[in-house]
Order: structure tokens, then sequence, then C-alpha cells
């Protein structure tokens, strides 16, 4: 069975079509294709540090991840869902329904796996990184960062005019 999406979830998404056991692709099949979408999830999760299946602790940054994450798996579901029942069904200069979830699918398992969506209480050891500076380092207020704080140009290099 799925983690975080249910049928219920993927139905939501396509609501304009009903998915049950004489459907094409059939609501056991749906499941198949839910649990495919999590499993890929899951591996990026447990790429970034996150112990999967993740469990909200009830906090609530946990419960909207757990919450994005049922966004995410329905998503990727409903899009192979649509790409079998519906493969290159379109008009002119109109964009699949399986193509418009697939990009929304795609992008948010980019944000997985760049760790850019997980918040620091859910990965284990997953520090947050700022930007750095490329310009100066004042000793006094900012880390030592090595040769990142370090000009690009010192001004000794540049030529005057």
């Amino acid at each position: 069975m799925a983690t975080y999406a249910a049928e219920t979830d993927v139905e939501a998404l396509v609501a304009q079509w009903v998915i049950d056991g004489s459907s094409k692709p059939t609501s056991t099949q749906l499941t198949t294709l839910l649990e495919s979408s999590d499993a890929e999830m899951d591996a990026m999760l447990s790429a970034e540090g996150v112990t999967v299946p993740f469990v909200s602790d009830g906090s609530d940054e946990q419960d909207k991840f757990a919450t994005f994450l049922t966004g995410t798996n329905a998503l990727g579901a409903a899009a192979l869902w649509c790409a079998s029942a519906f493969p290159d069904v379109t008009g002119p200069g109109e964009v699949p329904i399986r193509e418009y979830l697939q990009a929304r699918y795609d992008s948010r398992l980019k944000m997985l796996q760049s760790g850019a969506a997980i918040p620091n209480s859910v990965a284990a050891g997953k520090t947050l990184h700022g930007p750095i500076t490329m310009n100066t380092e004042f000793p006094s207020t900012e880390p030592d960062l090595g040769t990142y704080a370090q000009p690009a140009f010192k001004r000794s290099d540049v030529e005057t005019w």
C-alpha cells in the first residue's frame, strides 16, 4: 500500500474521470502506480537523511511536510494513470493532462532531491546552507570562510587608467 497518498487523493486530481474496477487503468493498478511514485520519493528522502517512510511527529512543520508528500505522491500516480488512460489525447496546441501533472510532479521531486523542500527538523544531520560572500571578509562579524570570502579582484591587481 502507498505510504503517502490514497486513491482518493488521485481521484481529486482527475475528478472528471471515474477510477474503479472497470476503468483503464483500474483502481488496483492505481495502487501499483501510487506505490511506484512512493518508492521514487522514498529513495530521494532517504538520500537526504530522512527516515522512510516519513511519519510526522505532529508538529506544524512536519504536518505541512507530510501534506506536501501526499500531494507529490498523488501527482506522480495521477500523471502515470493519465499517461496510461489517455496517451497523446489532445487538441491542437493543447498540453495533455499527463504532461501537466508530470511537470508538477517533477518539480516537486527536484525540490526533494535538492533538499529544498525538506524541513531541518525532518532530516537527520541536515544543516542549513545559507549564501556565502564572494566579496570580502569582515573578521569581527563573519566566520572564516576560507578562499570563498576573498575578493575576486584586489585593488592592487587592477590597473588604473
